[in-house]
């Protein structure tokens, strides 16, 4: 989702800093590489408290106007508490799943989900599966709730055309053999 995003956004009228708490994985290696900014490794390993205060400063000297928080309890946690500390207007986070692992990960992820989300700006949901879960499971407002459902545009899609100049656009060889997947399907 972040990828999209910082691709998609117009840098004509915004401008998009991105802030890893741990290294940058694999899409922001990309970002990095495709000239994002990205600043990355805040938290240096789970004890370190002071990686609070550095992400505090860092939140404070961007002085973002939104702050979109990727939806790990960890993440919303200190990113709710430090973006209304440094003053940001609106905080967001987009829910794809809430994974709930074990009893106690999942009584700890509930708990602090439960505080978190409510305190939130906005909630961003792709399916109406998921925001109906939401409003049920954490008591959400449903005008906190926005869904922007993740589709293909089958207009757009139709008229593929030359199915080896697209490979070649995407770097695949003509000779492979390329299998598609949907990995959430949401209705």
């Amino acid at each position: 989702m972040i990828y999209e995003i910082v691709k998609r956004l117009d840098s004509s009228k915004f401008t998009s800093r991105i802030l890893c708490f741990y290294g940058p994985g694999k899409i922001g290696k990309k970002l990095i590489f495709e000239g994002a900014d990205l600043k990355h490794s805040i938290i240096k390993n789970k004890y370190d408290l002071l990686s609070i205060c550095r992400f505090f400063n860092l939140i404070k000297e961007e002085c973002p106007d939104i702050l979109c928080l990727e939806s790990s309890p960890l993440v919303l946690f200190w990113g709710l508490i430090c973006g209304r500390l440094a003053g940001v207007p609106g905080i967001v986070t987009f829910v794809h799943s809430m994974k709930m692992s074990g009893f106690w990960t999942g009584l700890k992820t509930y708990i602090v989900e439960r505080i978190v989300l409510s305190k939130l700006d906005r909630i961003a949901v792709a399916s109406n599966a998921k925001l109906e879960s939401l409003k049920r499971a954490y008591k959400l407002d449903a005008s906190m709730l926005v869904l922007i459902q993740n589709s293909i545009d089958i207009v757009r899609s139709r008229g593929i055309g030359d199915i080896s100049r697209l490979k070649n656009s995407l770097g695949i060889s003509e000779e492979e053999k390329v299998i598609g997947m949907v990995g959430r399907l949401a209705v």
